[in-house]
């Protein structure tokens, strides 16, 4: 098997096959069967999803600036959890590399190199991520305080 798109097609001219050719190891990846079936998900989920709206009943109007306390609270929360997560992925990358400038072909001989543990570094992910929509909090409440008219 092969990189092409069908797996199939010979090379173009000029490539050799064992240029384009996947390792022993690696034979599972030109079956694709997990992109396939993602993309099954994905067209039934749709179609569910369609389906649902189809029938969904009506239960009044929409009040333009009314919501509930609790929806409020789960737009913040969904933020605060993708960018903890984000910073956490991009540390577990980091320690993946351990000491690779890229990984078992440029080791780092540097006697200072130093990768900190998942531990410390959700900490800090953490404490980023609170700092951020702290700040993020000053600067709307600084905004609605500036932005209130007196009624004096």
């Amino acid at each position: 098997q092969n990189f092409l798109p069908d797996l199939r097609t010979a090379p173009p001219p000029g490539v050799r096959l064992s240029e384009i050719a996947l390792p022993e190891r690696f034979t599972f990846l030109g079956l694709m069967m997990a992109k396939a079936l993602a993309v099954t998900a994905i067209i039934i989920i749709t179609f569910v999803t369609y389906l649902l709206y189809r029938r969904a009943r009506a239960t009044g109007t929409i009040l333009w600036g009314q919501i509930d306390p609790l929806s409020q609270y789960v737009l913040i929360f969904l933020p605060a959890v993708a960018v903890y997560t984000m910073g956490i992925m991009g540390a577990i990358r980091e320690l993946a590399r351990q000491d690779y400038h890229i990984y078992r072909l440029v080791k780092d001989v540097t006697p200072y190199w130093y990768t900190s543990p998942l531990r410390h570094a959700s900490v800090m992910v953490g404490i980023s991520t609170l700092v951020f929509f702290g700040l993020m909090a000053f600067i709307f409440w600084v905004g609605f305080r500036l932005g209130r008219v007196d009624a004096e």
